[in-house]
């Protein structure tokens, strides 16, 4: 997947200018975690300890710099997340976990409480084969799996983007396609519906060629 953090420069920075990407949802986020008089503020629908969020928007912040040459972009659509690249999307979170307590009151009566334990966890979503979460531990903090983290950002987008091509009828990677050159290739019957299994004639568009595939597939572009 390419070199270290060394090569690449990637570590986490909390005084380095936020991206553009992340910025309007990051300032919002900060002045959230300073104003509230809760314990916690709400990320992606996820309770996070609120004197946690400059250490997460410092590592969204550092996976957004590291992502932004590949074209994955940090996004919050849908209440979500995520860094997107065309019609792909990899989902993340990032919580704190919380632990039991009791608390005892004068009369001999106690009752029990959940208390923030102080650490981060960050778990990238439906990444399935991926190594997909991480977390604070006793002898280091998360953000030391910085590289690891990106890495399989990379290798979800790969697997998402070779699944889609794949389910559209080819096994190679899906570049580009056009509405129009797609409607052509198709053979349709009187009815306007697809009539059968045959296949579409290889197109010649440009420098770019269409392969055979099912008309009840897509017509993948091959550059």
């Amino acid at each position: 997947m390419g070199a270290d953090s060394q090569d690449h420069g990637w570590k986490v920075d909390p005084r380095r200018e936020l991206h553009a990407s992340i910025r309007p949802f990051s300032i919002g986020l900060l002045k959230e975690a300073q104003t509230t008089s809760a314990d916690m503020v709400e990320l992606s629908g996820k309770r996070i300890d609120k004197k946690l969020v400059p250490r997460a928007v410092a590592l969204i912040n550092a996976i957004a710099y590291a992502l932004a040459p590949d074209d994955l972009i940090f996004s919050t659509r849908g209440g979500w997340t995520e860094f997107t690249r065309a019609d792909a999307a990899v989902r993340f979170e990032i919580t704190s976990p919380r632990k039991r307590v009791q608390k005892h009151h004068p009369h001999g009566y106690t009752s029990r409480d959940y208390l923030f334990t102080g650490r981060m966890e960050f778990e990238i979503i439906g990444s399935r084969g991926i190594r997909n979460k991480w977390g604070d531990r006793d002898d280091q903090k998360l953000e030391a799996d910085l590289v690891l983290i990106i890495r399989s950002f990379r290798r979800a987008f790969a697997y998402d983007e070779e699944r889609s091509a794949t389910q559209k009828g080819c096994s190679f990677k899906l570049n580009e396609i056009t509405v129009n050159t797609f409607l052509a290739c198709l053979k349709r019957g009187p009815n306007g519906k697809e009539s059968g299994w045959k296949s579409c004639p290889r197109l010649q568009t440009g420098s770019a060629a269409f392969t055979k595939c099912s008309i009840r597939s897509v017509c993948c572009l091959v550059h």
